[in-house]
């Protein structure tokens, strides 16, 4: 599969990269390997601090393990203060809050 990459810099100390990930739909060995180096990229980045600012629905699972830190809590928080009846997409971008 092929995997383009382009960087902006957005001042001097951001940069964004969107990275693709192209492969054949219909050849599973393709869709395979596009689908290992989607997960291992996506937790390298994790790892290394570095969340994604957009994500595709197969990857949110994967984020929102990671449910500790300051982005969680912000996040957690933004969601709580607009979406207190936790209606709107419920555990697709932020973590269910959990009931005590």
């Amino acid at each position: 599969f092929d995997f383009p990459v382009s960087f902006t810099m957005l001042s001097c100390r951001a940069l964004i990269a969107i990275a693709s990930i192209l492969f054949d739909q219909g050849d599973t060995a393709s869709a395979e390997a596009a689908e290992a180096c989607y997960d291992e990229a996506l937790e390298w980045m994790m790892a290394s601090g570095y969340p994604p600012y957009r994500i595709g629905v197969q990857g949110m699972a994967a984020c929102l393990q990671r449910e500790d830190g300051a982005f969680a809590a912000l996040t957690g928080g933004v969601k709580a203060l607009l979406d207190p009846e936790d209606i709107l997409a419920g555990g697709r971008y932020i973590a269910r809050r959990r009931e005590d």
